[in-house]
């Protein structure tokens, strides 16, 4: 919270105290309860110690009081030189807002605030702004803010897409979803308009056009446009919808794919009021280049088609608030990352998969491999064929390269893009 402030003892006669930029230019902030700007629970940041402020002497008076706050603060024990001194409460007769009084920096701001840039050998940048921010994103996912006393027929604030009085109205302020940026449906809705935007369907392309002219420069711009509305330091936390009464929600956890979606995420929707579910596109920061989708993304052609798919699928149900994509914690906190995955092999140890669900992610992956040599040229499939089939007449290769063809052509989630056998698969 903004007026959170935290004292070290680091010997008998010296202390550290750190308090938040904002309470510490404005005292007197009104609510004090509020998260800071940036507030998270863990995550890395740079600071400059030697801007630490070194010179102030307390006085008596400021020593009791400190003293005061430490012995009220202790868990279990206290320890002083001086007998007298374990007991600060005989003089302190102050009250508690008087100890954030002693606590605040007198002097010297100055030297506080700003930005950090860091330059490596290799040649890249770090960046960091005055609240520890990594990109400028916020800038422009910002949004005006909404006043909170609106009519309970309004839209609510956090941008849920449903009325002020079903939505946030019986929530504490301190409880809502931000209402300062742009919340989960929002930028999901944004993602949706880009997405259309980069592959021409909103200039009157057809899926058809889609599946014939992905190309890795729309690949790239997609995954650019996704990590741009999901930077690395986004705050989830302040985005997740908050319980609310009347909400029976449900997060699937299953397979992320338009051959499904029908079946698992549109299925549940007559038994929950919301589903909740994994974000199938992949966020490029943090990644290596042989793997990012925005410096290879040739190898995310196949897989970018089928998560587009299903962004559309599910569009107007995020418009309607219906389904929450949510992009993976991990990529924001990587300890909490670390942690789950940590756990989640402990209670998975000695486990085995039901057969069903094995079976199920079997039948996906053999489709999207026989979809795979479908796209092959036909000077290929002629000679797979041939290998397979010695007795094959050439009319039946004819027959069986036709019926892969348009069988490929009759799958709204197949790249029709011809693509080229590795040797690795020839030789399999």
């Amino acid at each position: 919270m903004i007026g959170t402030q935290t004292v070290f003892v680091l010997d008998a006669s010296t202390c550290l105290i750190l308090t938040h930029l904002e309470y510490a230019q404005d005292p007197e902030t009104p609510n004090l309860t509020v998260p800071r700007t940036h507030a998270r629970y863990r995550g890395q940041s740079l600071v400059r110690t030697d801007a630490f402020i070194r010179k102030r002497k307390l006085s008596r008076d400021e020593v009791i009081t400190i003293n005061h706050l430490l012995k009220s603060r202790a868990r279990r024990y206290v320890a002083a030189a001086n007998k007298e001194w374990l007991y600060p409460e005989r003089s302190f007769c102050g009250e508690w807002k008087d100890i954030a009084q002693v606590l605040l920096p007198q002097h010297e701001l100055w030297r506080f605030g700003g930005e950090i840039y860091v330059g490596h050998a290799d040649g890249s940048t770090q960046y960091q702004d005055a609240f520890g921010r990594t990109s400028g994103a916020h800038k422009y996912l910002q949004r005006e803010r909404r006043a909170t006393d609106h009519g309970p027929n309004n839209f609510c604030g956090c941008g849920s897409g449903r009325k002020f009085k079903h939505c946030c109205k019986d929530l504490l302020e301190s409880d809502r979803p931000s209402w300062d940026v742009y919340g989960i449906r929002e930028r999901n809705l944004m993602f949706c308009n880009a997405v259309k935007g980069i592959l021409g369907l909103t200039a009157g392309k057809g899926w058809d056009d889609v599946r014939r002219e992905l190309s890795d420069e729309q690949v790239k711009r997609i995954h650019e446009a996704f990590g741009s509305l999901w930077p690395e330091d986004t705050d989830l936390v302040e985005l997740v919808p908050r319980p609310r009464r009347g909400a029976f929600r449900a997060v699937y956890l299953g397979a992320s794919d338009p051959r499904t979606a029908e079946a698992t995420v549109l299925g549940w929707l007559p038994y929950f009021d919301e589903v909740v579910l994994a974000h199938p596109f992949i966020n490029p920061f943090g990644m290596k280049p042989d793997f990012s989708p925005t410096k290879s993304p040739s190898q995310y052609k196949a897989q970018t088609l089928k998560n587009v798919l299903l962004l559309l699928t599910l569009e107007p149900y995020i418009r309607s608030g219906y389904v929450h994509l949510i992009p993976d914690p991990g990529d924001f906190n990587p300890h909490f990352g670390m942690s789950a995955l940590q756990m989640a092999k402990e209670r998975t140890a000695g486990w085995k998969a039901a057969q069903g669900s094995v079976d199920a992610l079997k039948a996906l992956a053999k489709d999207d491999h026989g979809r795979f040599l479908r796209r092959l040229p036909e000077s290929s499939l002629r000679g797979l064929i041939r290998e397979c089939k010695p007795e094959a007449s050439d009319a039946q290769i004819d027959a069986a390269i036709a019926y892969m063809k348009s069988s490929l052509a009759a799958a709204p989630y197949a790249l029709l893009v011809l693509c080229r056998i590795p040797r690795t698969t020839r030789h399999a």
